[in-house]
């Protein structure tokens, strides 16, 4: 939970201090993963000021067809574009009722990491949220985070591929850059909702890094105004690590850029399956 008498930490000096209003960027596309994710992002807009603008990429390169320039070529991708805007719009309306603030979506013809890019930076959003590749594992979710968006967003990108409450949160830290990076987040993104966050410390560790122990984070916790509930140990196989972790409807981690591509906290992850946001250092 947070403590509201204390400080709050500073997010992006190019914003306004006195500026509180959390803008998300929600990719979404005409299937499961994308209604997941966006009423996952909805229930933070219960708890908190939230502006959710949702954003629909047609890859004009995905059916294998090449077109010229000029006219045609605009002609072209206009009609992509409203093929994408009748693809989603039984989406947004199904899901209108959850979450009745979400605003007309963007539609764009392009590249869809490329177009995702410009629109984070366009509009300085706090967080990016997308839905999972489907089926979820180790493989594919290395894949994704070794991508231009999770390796050249200037903001936090939360993964979705499960509905669940937000309301208990691990943050699994490894040092102290780390746990800075994570509780500064969660104070921008989620101070307005009382979560019981819980730290892990021992899982998945480099041995240089066992220095930061859990009086450490507890008090860097506490400078941006957390309070934290448990501190957890997992031991043992990834299979009864999994299920020690299900009760967790958010996993909070902080990554360096470049990403490594054998990186045994993302390889769990992948086992993991739960919504996950990634903070980078």
């Amino acid at each position: 939970m947070v403590n509201r008498e204390l400080g709050t930490a500073s997010w992006n000096t190019s914003r306004k201090e006195e500026e509180t209003m959390i803008k998300m960027l929600v990719s979404i596309d005409a299937n499961l993963a994308s209604s997941i994710a966006l009423r996952y992002t909805c229930q933070v807009a219960k708890n908190a000021e939230v502006d959710i603008q949702t954003i629909h990429v047609h890859e004009s390169g995905a059916r294998g067809l090449t077109m010229g320039s000029g006219w045609a070529r605009r002609t072209w991708e206009k009609q992509l574009v409203e093929e994408g805007k009748k693809e989603i719009s039984s989406l947004l309306v199904a899901e209108s009722s959850s979450c009745p603030i979400l605003k007309e979506p963007l539609v764009l013809s392009g590249d869809h990491d490329k177009e995702i890019l410009q629109e984070l930076q366009r509009g300085q959003y706090d967080l990016y949220v997308e839905g999972s590749p489907a089926p979820l594992n180790p493989r594919s979710l290395a894949k994704r985070i070794e991508s231009r968006v999770y390796q050249q967003a200037a903001c936090p990108v939360l993964q979705v591929p499960n509905l669940l409450t937000v309301a208990e949160v691990l943050c699994v830290i490894r040092d102290a850059p780390g746990c800075r990076c994570i509780f500064t987040t969660l104070q921008r993104l989620f101070s307005g909702i009382d979560l019981k966050v819980d730290i892990s410390l021992s899982s998945l560790r480099e041995a240089e890094n066992t220095s930061f122990q859990e009086e450490d984070a507890r008090k860097m916790a506490g400078e941006f105004g957390w309070v934290v509930r448990n501190t957890r140990e997992f031991h043992g196989k990834t299979d009864s690590l999994v299920k020690e972790m299900k009760s967790y409807g958010l996993i909070v981690v902080a990554l360096d850029r470049p990403t490594k591509t054998r990186n045994s906290l993302v390889e769990f992850l992948g086992e993991l399956s739960l919504p996950t946001l990634f903070c980078w250092r």
